[in-house]
């Protein structure tokens, strides 16, 4: 599979959140700014490690270094104030892959 060239020029480390947007990826970084990419968030999801890119919903991929907490109800509140919602079935399966996850 071929490399996005926009990963060539961001290092993994400082993005924050990978957001799906029909058949673009927006990617949001540390230092606030946004990137697109024409590569769908499935392409991202391949290229990256499991252990440290969460898919949390259908479309978001979050760094789980920027995951402040997670509440029991099935929200993931990120170090930059904002919220995701998991969904009820994807919550099984997070709590069955990274236990240690929902222990923050």
């Amino acid at each position: 599979m071929k490399n996005p060239k926009i990963l060539e020029e961001t290092p993994p480390e400082s993005i924050q959140i990978l957001t799906a947007d029909s058949n673009y990826t927006i990617i949001r970084l540390t230092n606030g700014q946004t990137k697109m990419s024409g590569y769908s968030l499935n392409v991202f999801e391949l290229l990256f490690d499991t252990k440290n890119f969460i898919r949390v919903n259908r479309s978001n991929l979050v760094n789980r270094r920027f995951i402040s907490w997670i509440s029991k109800e099935g929200q993931i509140y990120l170090k930059n104030d904002s919220s995701l919602t998991i969904p009820r079935r994807r919550k099984t399966l997070l709590t069955d892959l990274y236990p240690t996850l929902f222990n923050l």
